[in-house]
C-alpha cells in the first residue's frame, strides 16, 4: 500500500495545483455537436481530436488494463486528471476481463463517469476482434444501463497493445453502428476521440462506409485537426510519411497533458522509493509529504515551469538548421517522455557506457590463452550439466486469464563499479498485480569472473542464484523472475535469463534495453534500427525465420522499445503479456526498481 500512498499524495497535490487551469480547457458536448452538420444517425457520431480528459460529457472510456489500477498513456492521463478517488473506487472493482468494461464516477474530470474497457493485445487471432468489439459494445450497454446519453471512445488497443490502427477503427465503427441500429434513440452522441494524425485520416475515410451521408462531417477541434479530408487525395495520403507516436510538430498536442504525465511519472519515482532504500524510509517520506503539502505543491509548480521552459527550448531548437532526427529526439525527450524516460534514462545510458568500458577493460586484461581457457571452462560446464531452457508454459497460472494465480514477481539487476572488480546485485519482489514492493535484497559483491562477450551469464549467475535462494526461505518467494538482460535472444541462446531460470528452476523472462548485433542470425545494425523505428510489438527473427524475441513498445511515450525473450519455463507470448502487465512506464517495474536500488546502493558505497 505504500506505493499507492505515494501516488495518491501526488495526485491530490497535482489536482489542487492544476484545477483552476483545467476549467478553462473544458470542451462541452454542445461545442462538438455544433461542428457536425450531418443529419439522421450520422448526426450523433463525432470525430474529435484532442485530450479526452477535457470532455464535459456523460462518460469517457478509458483504455484500461485488466487490473484497472492505472497505467501509462490514456489510462495514466485519466487517473491523473480524475484524482486519487478514482483509484480507490477501481480497487473495489476486482479487475476486469479482456473485452469487458466497468463503470466508475468521474470525480475531478469534467466527465460524469469513466467506463474502463480492457482491450486485447493484438496476436492476429479471431478472438482479438471479438474482444475489441466487446469493449465498445459493453461500454455502450453500460451507458444505456445508467441512462447516460453521451460517450467518448479513445483508440482502444492501438497503442502498446499493437492492434493495427485501421483494423481497430473498423471494429470500432462497425460495433457502434450495429449497436445503435439495435438501440435507436438510446444515445445522443458518440465521440471518437483521436490523437494521432494517422487515426484522424483513417476515421475520416472509414466512417463513410458505416455512417454514409451526403453532408460533410469534419473533425472537430481545428486546433488539433489535420488537413481536411476533401483537400487530401488518396495519392497524397499514401505518399505522406507516417506520423510517429509523438505530438505532431505543427499542432499544440496539448502540452499540458504531457506535463501532467511528467508529474505523474515523478510520483512513480517517489513510489519506487527514489529517496530511500528501505520500506520504512519510504513510509517516513510519505508522512513527510503529507505533513507539508504546500511545500511539495510549490516544488511541483516549480518543476512545471521548468518543463515549460524545456518545451520552449525544444521549439527554439526546431527553428535552427539542425538534423531532423536530432530535433525530433530532443522534442520527444523534453515533451513526450517523463523524466524517468529522459534524464534518468540518459543517466542510465551513461552508467551503461561506464559498465561497458569496465567490461572491455576486463576483456583487455586477459591474454588470448586466458580467454580461451575461460571459454573452455564455461562450455565444459554446459556440457556437464546438459541443461536447455524449456520454451513453453509449465505452471498452470501462466495460462490463466490475467495470471490470476500469480502473487509475486521478482526483478534482478546488477550495477558494476566504475573502476573496481565489484558490483551491486539487487533482487526486488513485487506483489502482483498491484506491483507494490514487498521484498528487497541488495549487496555489494566481488566479481571474480571476467567479462567475455557471449558469456556474461557466467559472470552474474552465481550472484543471482544466491539472491533467489535467500528469498526462497521467505513468504515472498517469486513465482517468476524478470531479468535485466536476454534470454534466448542471444548469440549463444544462453543469456542471463536462461541461466537464472535453469539455476532457480523458475519461469524467467529476459528484458533488455538494447538489442545486440548478431550477424550469425542475420540481425544487423540496419535491421536493429528498422525494428527500433517501428511501434507496437515486432517479431525479432533469425535469417531462417525463427522468432527468438520481440521488440515491445511498452509505453506510448517511449522512444525505443524493450526487447523481450524467453528465459525458461514460459512461451514468448506469455513473456510479452507478463512484461506488459508489469509496466507502468517503459521498463517493467521489477527491473526498473531493481536497477534503481542497485545504482543507489553502489553510489552510496562509492
Amino acid at each position: 500500500m505504500m506505493f499507492r500512498y505515494f501516488s495518491n499524495i501526488w495526485i491530490r497535490m497535482h489536482s489542487r495545483s492544476s484545477r483552476s487551469r483545467e476549467v478553462s480547457e473544458v470542451v462541452t458536448l454542445a461545442e462538438i455537436q455544433n461542428k457536425n452538420k450531418s443529419t439522421g444517425l450520422r448526426s450523433t457520431i463525432h470525430l474529435w481530436r484532442g485530450d479526452i480528459t477535457k470532455l464535459k460529457i456523460d462518460a469517457i472510456v478509458n483504455a484500461a488494463n485488466t487490473s484497472l489500477l492505472g497505467g501509462g498513456g490514456v489510462d495514466g492521463a485519466i487517473h491523473a486528471a480524475a484524482g486519487w478517488e478514482l483509484l480507490e473506487e477501481c480497487k473495489e472493482l476486482d479487475g476486469c476481463e479482456t473485452g469487458g468494461a466497468k463503470i466508475t464516477k468521474g470525480y475531478q474530470l469534467p466527465a460524469k463517469h469513466v467506463i474502463h474497457a480492457v482491450g486485447p493485445m493484438f496476436r492476429n487471432r479471431k478472438s482479438d476482434k471479438e474482444k475489441l468489439s466487446g469493449c465498445y459494445e459493453t461500454s455502450l450497454n453500460l451507458l444505456a444501463e445508467h441512462k447516460l446519453k453521451s460517450i467518448a471512445f479513445p483508440c482502444i488497443s492501438t497503442g502498446i497493445y499493437g492492434y493495427p490502427n485501421k483494423d481497430a477503427a473498423r471494429v470500432a465503427l462497425e460495433t457502434v453502428e450495429n449497436w445503435m441500429y439495435k438501440n435507436p434513440d438510446r444515445v445522443e452522441a458518440v465521440i471518437f476521440c483521436l490523437f494521432l494524425k494517422e487515426d484522424v485520416r483513417i476515421y475520416e475515410k472509414e466512417i463513410e462506409k458505416y455512417f454514409a451521408e451526403s453532408s460533410e462531417m469534419e473533425v472537430d477541434n481545428p486546433e488539433y485537426s489535420s488537413e481536411k479530408t476533401d483537400k487530401i487525395s488518396n495519392d497524397q495520403r499514401q505518399s505522406e510519411p507516417k506520423e510517429q507516436d509523438s505530438c505532431p510538430e505543427e499542432s499544440n498536442c496539448n502540452q499540458q497533458s504531457s506535463l501532467n504525465k511528467i508529474l505523474e511519472t515523478r510520483a512513480d519515482d517517489l513510489s519506487a522509493g527514489q529517496h530511500s532504500n528501505t520500506v520504512e524510509d519510504a513510509v517516513t517520506g510519505a508522512k513527510d509529504i503529507q505533513g507539508h503539502p504546500n511545500e511539495h505543491e510549490n516544488i511541483a509548480m516549480k518543476r512545471n515551469d521548468e518543463d515549460k521552459k524545456a518545451i520552449e527550448a525544444a521549439d527554439h531548437l526546431d527553428n535552427q538548421n539542425s538534423n531532423e532526427n536530432e530535433k525530433q529526439e530532443t522534442r520527444n525527450d523534453l515533451q513526450g517522455n517523463p523524466p524517468l524516460n529522459s534524464a534518468e534514462e540518459k543517466a542510465t545510458e551513461a552508467t551503461d557506457l561506464r559498465e561497458t568500458a569496465k567490461k572491455d577493460l576486463h576483456q583487455q586484461e586477459l591474454s588470448p590463452s586466458e580467454r580461451l581457457d575461460w571459454i573452455q571452462k564455461f562450455e565444459s560446464l554446459e556440457l556437464e550439466l546438459n541443461r536447455r531452457p524449456v520454451l513453453k508454459n509449465t505452471e498452470p497460472w501462466l495460462d490463466e486469464q490475467h495470471f490470476s494465480g500469480l502473487l509475486f514477481v521478482g526483478g534482478l539487476d546488477i550495477s558494476y563499479h566504475k573502476t573496481e572488480n565489484k558490483a551491486c546485485v539487487s533482487l526486488v519482489i513485487l506483489s502482483f498485480p498491484n506491483l507494490e514492493l514487498v521484498y528487497e535484497n541488495s549487496t555489494i559483491e566481488v566479481i571474480s569472473t571476467p567479462y567475455i562477450p557471449g558469456y556474461l551469464a557466467y559472470r552474474e549467475a552465481d550472484h543471482f542464484k544466491e539472491k533467489l535462494q535467500a528469498a526462497k526461505d521467505t513468504k515472498y518467494s517469486p513465482q517468476v523472475v524478470l531479468v535485466d538482460g536476454n534470454g534466448i535472444l542471444h548469440p549463444r541462446r544462453y543469456g542471463s535469463a536462461v541461466m537464472v531460470g535453469l539455476d532457480a528452476d523458475l519461469p524467467t523472462i529476459g528484458v533488455a534495453k538494447n538489442l545486440m548485433v548478431m550477424e550469425e542470425f542475420g540481425i544487423s545494425r540496419e535491421k536493429i534500427e528498422d525494428i527500433e523505428s517501428k511501434g507496437g510489438t515486432i517479431d525479432i527473427t533469425t535469417d531462417k525465420g525463427e522468432i527468438i524475441g520481440k521488440a515491445v513498445r511498452t509505453s506510448d511515450m517511449s522512444r525505443k522499445p524493450v526487447f523481450v525473450s524467453v528465459g525458461h519455463k514460459c512461451n514468448l507470448e506469455t513473456a510479452v503479456a507478463l512484461t506488459l502487465a508489469c509496466c507502468r512506464y517503459k521498463i517493467p517495474e521489477p527491473i526498473r526498481q531493481a536497477d534503481h536500488v542497485s545504482k543507489m546502493t553502489l553510489k552510496k558505497e562509492t
